[in-house]
């Protein structure tokens, strides 16, 4: 597979002769523009239109000008080349900005991870991309390891919608409900998507549905961050404009963000003007990002513009997140009043139930002293999860945290968040630093809440 990188889509005014062959058995007809020892750049022909694309030279099977072979120009200088940026990926639509934002602050380190993230790997956009356009051309090794299995009568073509959910017929209804509540069939679920992808490749309607499930599963299920990349690039390289393009910028930036590279997620935000306006998950990212200032100063005017209960909520993530303890309790306090303002059809009622449950699980981690707890395991219970209560366990050993565990839950879109959450409590020895799982927002919060009232019960 390679990376479509920097598209823009023309009227083709003519058959054009030229024809590019990937690695992975594409091809595609067109013009070559540039070809040298790192790079091919073609416009190829898709639909009415054509489109710039930018290949890796290791993608690259084979190139042919008016059906030859030519040889290629001469590698580039040794020196570092950037690479433009592949285009962003989807899920559900963000909340619709409003009005003019607050100046955005500037990264202090636009090219490296954010202070208190020592795990994170500083990489070049050049090797971000090196990474992914590798990852793009095999499966991933548990591939062959998994049966494909899936109801026969599910609409791969996406052509025959079901009315109603549907998980046997309608591919968004069936990841939801049937491979993202079962940890065992994620991975026979990423199969699934790829077959759609494939079943699609020459139904533009129904294409991008399929491309988002399969990045979305590589992203939430597996965390393999160049395969979401790659298929959130090739997802926006379709529709750079459309509905959910700045949902699938914040997915791709923040794959971005995990392969290493911090300039790469803050130049795509900004693309999108991300760093102006957003979601809750463009929020928790700049704050992810070290950017706390940014983030909060959005979530501020997200809060101001009607979206109070979201705005507030990511603001207490990032706050927390930061290590200012006090100042997230207040910003969930705000987030709880905001919800509770709406009228009563309108009350965001579970996003208003976590704030309630962080700011008592708050108050209780700041009148205890983790390292006073005698060893032995500790459960807590929080009943603000998405589908009801979640029960923690916590072991303690020595004044530290030794293990956490989510006991009993009903989430049925948790993804990682039910290992990743007490995983980071237990690296961090606290909620300072903490990282909520994307897109499993009330989630993490109620995974957070239980485990810090198993602390507190351990004191008492």
């Amino acid at each position: 597979m390679a990376i479509a990188a920097g598209i823009v889509l023309v009227a083709a005014a003519a058959v054009w002769a030229d024809e590019i062959e990937l690695t992975n058995g594409r091809t595609y007809k067109g013009l070559l523009i540039k070809r040298d020892g790192a790079y091919v750049m073609f416009k190829a022909v898709i639909g009415s239109g054509t489109a710039e694309m930018m290949f890796p030279a290791a993608s690259v099977k084979s190139v042919k000008v008016d059906g030859k072979m030519p040889e290629p120009e001469a590698p580039p200088d040794p020196a570092p080349r950037p690479e433009p940026t592949p285009p962003p990926a989807p899920g559900d639509p963000p909340e619709t900005p409003v009005s003019e934002p607050p100046k955005p602050s500037t990264p202090e380190d636009p090219d490296g991870p954010a202070a208190g993230d020592p795990s994170t790997v500083r990489r070049t956009p050049a090797q971000v991309n090196a990474l992914i356009a590798e990852a793009a051309k095999t499966p991933p090794e548990w591939w062959d390891s998994v049966e494909l299995k899936y109801p026969p009568t599910l609409d791969l073509m996406g052509t025959n919608k079901a009315q109603g959910w549907a998980p046997d017929r309608n591919l968004g209804a069936y990841f939801f409900s049937t491979i993202s509540p079962n940890p065992g069939r994620w991975r026979q679920g990423i199969k699934v998507f790829d077959l759609c992808v494939t079943t699609r490749q020459k139904n533009r309607a129904t294409l991008p549905e399929a491309m988002a499930q399969l990045a979305r599963g590589y992203m939430r299920f597996e965390k393999d961050w160049p395969r979401a990349a790659y298929w959130y690039g090739r997802m926006l390289a379709m529709d750079p404009q459309g509905r959910s393009s700045i949902y699938q910028a914040t997915q791709l930036a923040e794959c971005y963000w995990e392969l290493g590279s911090k300039q790469m997620a803050a130049d795509l935000l900004r693309k999108y003007q991300l760093h102006r306006f957003g979601t809750g998950d463009v929020i928790r990212l700049w704050g992810k990002m070290g950017e706390t200032k940014q983030a909060l100063d959005m979530a501020e005017w997200m809060a101001g513009r009607g979206g109070g209960s979201v705005g507030y909520l990511a603001a207490g993530d990032v706050a927390r997140r930061a290590g200012r303890l006090p100042e997230a309790r207040a910003y969930f306090q705000k987030a709880e009043a905001a919800g509770n303002a709406l009228p009563d059809n309108r009350k965001p009622r579970k996003f208003i139930h976590a704030a309630e449950e962080a700011v008592a699980a708050l108050k209780a981690f700041e009148s205890t002293d983790v390292s006073r707890i005698p060893d032995g395991a500790y459960r807590g219970a929080c009943d603000s999860g998405y589908r009801g209560p979640v029960e923690v366990e916590v072991v303690m050993k020595g004044g530290r945290i030794d293990s956490a565990r989510v006991v009993t839950h009903r989430e049925d879109m948790p993804f990682t968040s039910i290992t990743d959450v007490p995983a980071s409590l237990v690296a961090r020895q606290g909620l300072a630093g903490v990282d909520t799982v994307t897109s499993a927002t009330v989630s993490s919060e109620a995974i957070l809440s239980a485990a810090v009232k198993a602390l507190a019960g351990a004191r008492n």
